[in-house]
C-alpha cells in the first residue's frame, strides 16, 4: 500500500508541473493578420501532447469583412508553406511527399470558415520525436494570408518509451531465435524435425529453446531439447539444471549465450555426432 500511495503521489506531482511548464492552450480566435479582406489560422486540437500520440492540425480561412471576398488560397503544396520549428531549430519533413491543398479558389462569404486544409497527425509529417515546445506556423503564399504561430508541448511519454524499449527487445530476440533454428537446421538430417517450444515467460526473459525430435515407424519419438536462458543468474552458474521436463546440461558459450541440451543415449545412438554438430552449428566456444 506504501508503494502504490507514492507512485501516485509521485504522477500526481508530474502531472502539476506539467502545468506549470507548459503554455496554456491558444485560443480558438488566434488568426493571422488580415490582408486583402481575408485571414488564415492554424488549430491544434491542443497544445499538449506526448511522444507517440496523434497530432491533429488544420488550416482554416475565414473573411472577416461585411462584403464577399474572393480567394485564391489554393496552394500548391501546403509542406512547402509550413515553418515547423523545434528545440533544436527547423524540424525536418518525413512525410510521403508533398501534401496538397485541395480547395479550388472561390468565394468567401462574410463571416464564413473554410478549412484548406488538415492532418490527423502533424507526427506523421515532421520529425516531432524529441521533448520539447514546438512552433508551426503557415507563412502564407499568393493571394493567401500567413497564419497565426501555434505552439505545441510535446512531452516524453514513459509509457511509449517501455512499449519501444519491449518491441526492440522483442525483435532481438526472434531475430536471435530464427538464426540459431536456421543453424541448427542446416546440421539436421531426415527424419529430425526442429520446432519452438520456448515458454512464454521465457521469451519475456529473452530465452531461447528448441526440441529436435527423431520419429521411425511406430517407435517411441526420440527427443533432444536446446535450451539458451539467456539469464545472467544461470548463464554464470553453468551445470545440470531441470526445466520443462528435460535435465539439461551445460554445454559452453555461444554468441547468443549459455548453451545447455538435453541429449538422452538412444539419441547419442541414432546420431553419433549430435553433440559435436550442436556446438559448430552454434559456434560453442568453452564448456
Amino acid at each position: 500500500m506504501r508503494t502504490k500511495s507514492h507512485r501516485t503521489v509521485s504522477l500526481a506531482a508530474i502531472s502539476a508541473l506539467s502545468v506549470l511548464l507548459w503554455p496554456a492552450a491558444a485560443s480558438a480566435d488566434d488568426w493571422g493578420a488580415e490582408r486583402e479582406g481575408l485571414k488564415t489560422r492554424l488549430v491544434s486540437v491542443t497544445q499538449e501532447y506526448l511522444i507517440g500520440q496523434a497530432i491533429p492540425i488544420r488550416l482554416d480561412l475565414t473573411n472577416p469583412t461585411s462584403t464577399p471576398q474572393d480567394h485564391a488560397c489554393q496552394v500548391p503544396h501546403i509542406t512547402m508553406y509550413l515553418e515547423v520549428n523545434g528545440p533544436g531549430g527547423p524540424v525536418r519533413y518525413v512525410g510521403p511527399g508533398l501534401q496538397q491543398i485541395m480547395y479550388q479558389i472561390g468565394t468567401v462569404a462574410p463571416g464564413e470558415l473554410v478549412t484548406l486544409w488538415e492532418t490527423p497527425d502533424l507526427g506523421k509529417l515532421y520529425q516531432l520525436g524529441r521533448p520539447g515546445r514546438y512552433t508551426v506556423r503557415f507563412r502564407g503564399s499568393s493571394g493567401c494570408p500567413p497564419s497565426n504561430a501555434v505552439g505545441i508541448q510535446v512531452g516524453f511519454n514513459l509509457l511509449q518509451g517501455l512499449q519501444d524499449h519491449a518491441q526492440k527487445v522483442e525483435q532481438e530476440i526472434q531475430s536471435a531465435s530464427d538464426i540459431v533454428m536456421k543453424r541448427l537446421v542446416e546440421v539436421l538430417s531426415e527424419p529430425w524435425q526442429i520446432q519452438k517450444t520456448t515458454t512464454t515467460a521465457e521469451e519475456r526473459q529473452g530465452a531461447i529453446r528448441f526440441l529436435l525430435t527423431y520419429s521411425a515407424g511406430n517407435q517411441r519419438p526420440i527427443e533432444v531439447s536446446i535450451w539458451i536462458p539467456r539469464s545472467m543468474t544461470l548463464a554464470t552458474v553453468p551445470g545440470t539444471w531441470a526445466v520443462g521436463g528435460f535435465r539439461y546440461h551445460h554445454r559452453g558459450r555461444s554468441g547468443w549465450g549459455e548453451v545447455y541440451t538435453y541429449v538422452p543415449s538412444e539419441a547419442e545412438v541414432i546420431w553419433p555426432t549430435v553433440h559435436e554438430d550442436i556446438a559448430r552449428a552454434l559456434e560453442i566456444t568453452s564448456n
